[in-house]
């Protein structure tokens, strides 16, 4: 669990994705499904060369409200050196896909962790629709957006990263919504009858199901371990059908609270777990433990409601134990596997 021996920088960059289905914007006569543009924002933790007197950075953003209440804003104080220059070469790539509704700064407890341990980080911003408010058609659209913005920016990073990375070393990480993207793009196969398929406008998911292996349909070629913590996908019926998970063959480990309420344990990581079988893999269960296993502590400006405290929460484990056993075995994990 503690830091490695590097110090961390840290920048973000804008990623564009070419000609993508616009599913948040179908035509509501038609149905019709425009192609555009996706920008998508990649915080990136890299091993740095820190200049003498620089100043960690501070991580700004914002959660969901309570309806009707606006986006709640806060800050994390931060480990990291804002646009230091790399130091090393040659890093494994991890990959971190957030949950349903949140941004990367909350989840920097592993982010600068496995930087300062020799890692370089890209964590996405998903841009998801605030779910609380949208119709479900539109609630369903990570489903697709997830797996394909992961695909897309492994690709483009190890493309554009250079000596930074070692291209051949990636590890994807997902918590909740992103644990669904991380297994769906590191191999797991789409049921083309599964729950969301005909939610999702233009039958784009569909395509997901198809069982290609190659980034175009949302997939990570090559990937040297996965790492999904309360990986949604399995309830109320699960999105991999009945053998969809034998897809993945990279070696898996699965991070879940057994009284989870948002993402049941048992048709979630523990069927994961039962149904993996060609995938070397490991399950870590938080006896009572529910949603809140992947979040860093709440900010003080998430403390003044119930609402906004509950993102980041568990009723009975402590944040900072939690994160502690999760680095603990993280770590482990990815030094046996890259």
């Amino acid at each position: 669990a503690p830091r490695g021996p590097h110090r961390v920088g840290f920048r973000s960059i804008i990623l564009t994705h070419k000609a993508q289905p616009d599913l948040l914007n179908v035509d509501p006569k038609t149905g019709r499904v425009e192609l555009r543009d996706r920008a998508l924002t990649v915080d990136l933790w890299y091993p740095a060369k820190v200049r003498r007197g620089a100043v960690p950075v501070t991580y700004r953003d914002s959660l969901f409200g309570e309806p009707p209440a606006p986006p709640v804003a806060f800050s994390v104080p931060g480990l990291a050196y804002a646009n230091a220059a790399p130091d090393g070469k040659g890093y494994p790539l991890v990959i971190l896909s957030h949950g349903y509704g949140n941004v990367p700064a909350v989840m920097t407890w592993l982010t600068e962790n496995l930087a300062s341990k020799g890692y370089v980080v890209a964590a996405i911003h998903h841009a998801d629709p605030n779910p609380y408010v949208v119709s479900a058609e539109k609630r369903a659209v990570p489903n697709f957006n997830r797996p394909v913005d992961i695909a897309y920016v492994a690709a483009s990073l190890r493309r554009d990263l250079g000596g930074l990375i070692d291209p051949a070393r990636v590890a994807l990480i997902g918590f909740s919504q992103g644990g669904y993207g991380v297994l769906a793009a590191g191999g797991a196969r789409l049921d083309p009858d599964g729950p969301n398929m005909a939610l999702v406008a233009g039958g784009w998911l569909k395509r997901l199901a198809r069982g290609a292996s190659t980034e175009a349909e949302g997939k990570v070629p090559g990937v040297k371990a996965i790492v999904a913590i309360a990986p949604a996908g399995g309830a109320p019926r699960s999105a991999w059908g009945s053998d969809g998970l034998l897809g993945i063959t990279a070696p898996l480990l699965l991070i879940q609270g057994d009284d989870d309420r948002t993402v049941n344990y048992r048709t979630g990581a523990l069927a994961n777990f039962e149904n993996a079988r060609n995938a070397d893999r490991y399950l870590l269960t938080f006896r009572f433990a529910g949603h809140g296993i992947g979040l860093n502590p709440a900010p003080a400006q998430m403390r003044g409601s119930l609402w906004d405290f509950d993102w980041f929460v568990d009723p009975i484990w402590r944040p900072e134990r939690v994160n502690a056993i999760n680095l603990h075995f993280i770590t482990a994990f990815l030094a046996v596997h890259l």
